[in-house]
């Protein structure tokens, strides 16, 4: 299975900041794809 969770930071008619991460549900665990991003401010 393959998720996609996207928390962010959005203020309406201001701005937004999503934080993407997508990670793949296996039989021993969770496996992320490409960079994690920590942060809002730190770019992955």
């Amino acid at each position: 299975m393959t998720l996609s969770k996207e928390p962010g930071i959005r203020i309406l008619g201001e701005f937004e900041v999503p934080i993407e991460d997508t990670v793949a549900v296996t039989g021993t665990g969770v496996e992320v794809f490409g960079p994690r991003q920590e942060s809002p401010l730190v770019p992955a």
